[in-house]
């Protein structure tokens, strides 16, 4: 047997610690439609603090505005040089921050003293036409969102059907990849897709985006853990595939260490099921993928060297 192929299927087991849940952020077009939504979000607030200093005369809240714009002109930024951790952070640290900040700081100069029904009036007049405008801007950048978001999961199940053919033809069993393919459409891609298409408020597009990940990035909803299932499989057809020759020249114990490791990780995944990761649930998974594949790949230059 060749098992120069088979190496190179091995030598595709991420050696990095992360789960690749970097596609709830897709690249592109996700991250341009991400960016719209930010500036979404900051014109609203900007609007509504100018309101209150036009209307208040609340000039201190001109330092709220500033740091805004500031977060802005950073985050777009780190989206022109496509850092896609770099732009969630920030949307979760300094931006966040500065957007309750913001918020804090208007209620309190609206709570300084009794205000007139002629100024409250105006500051209703002024949030009604900005929010009207948030609304629709927001729907449609998180709709752009969630689109891309498609599109990356059906690139990455496209990838992986590829991927399944090429082994398929050098002699791997892979019904079972291609099973695992098929129950991440059925079970994500497609709700997804369904979901996105029904949508008609930006909450509904939220929930949706909340509730499939193919991965690990929903909190309340379906993760998949696409990456962890596919390695498993992969390394368990790969593993059928040696078997025999593996007994033959004496490496059962071996071979056996390998599978164990791969029972454990698959063992460890079933039991998180949908859920996202907790504790130390990630690296144990993780782990066992990496030292089914190092076992593997001792037992092959065993067979090749044979």
């Amino acid at each position: 047997m060749d098992y120069k192929f088979v190496i190179l299927a091995l030598l595709l087991v991420p050696m990095a610690s992360a789960d690749p849940g970097i596609f709830d952020m897709p690249k592109g077009d996700g991250l341009d439609a991400a960016m719209d939504n930010v500036k979404c979000r900051a014109e609203f607030t900007v609007g509504v603090l100018e309101s209150h200093i036009s209307i208040l005369g609340a000039d201190e809240l001109q330092d709220d505005i500033d740091d805004i714009e500031d977060d802005v002109d950073e985050l777009q930024e780190l989206v022109d040089d496509g850092d896609i951790r770099g732009f969630r952070e920030h949307v979760h640290g300094d931006y966040s921050q500065h957007m309750r900040n913001a918020r804090q700081n208007a209620l309190q100069s609206r709570n300084q003293g009794n205000l007139s029904h002629g100024v409250k009036a105006q500051l209703r007049d002024a949030y009604s036409d900005l929010h009207e405008d948030f609304e629709t801007c927001n729907f449609d950048s998180m709709e752009r969102f969630a689109q891309a978001k498609i599109d990356a999961y059906e690139k990455v199940l496209e990838r992986a059907g590829q991927r399944s053919e090429d082994l398929s033809e050098k002699g791997v069993d892979t019904g079972d990849l291609d099973d695992l393919i098929a129950d991440a459409e059925d079970e994500i891609l497609n709700p997804l897709q369904d979901a996105v298409g029904d949508a008609k408020t930006a909450e509904e597009l939220r929930e949706a985006l909340g509730s499939y990940c193919l991965f690990n990035g929903c909190k309340d909803g379906m993760n998949f853990h696409f990456a962890a299932n596919w390695q498993i499989e992969k390394l368990d057809s790969i593993l059928d595939l040696i078997e025999e020759d593996a007994e033959e020249a004496g490496l059962s114990d071996d071979w056996d260490d390998a599978n164990d490791y791969l029972e454990t990780a698959s063992s460890n995944l079933d039991e998180i099921g949908y859920d996202q990761y907790e504790g130390t649930e990630h690296d144990d998974v993780w782990d066992n993928i990496r030292s089914a594949s190092g076992a593997l790949k001792d037992i092959i230059s065993e067979l090749r060297s044979g």
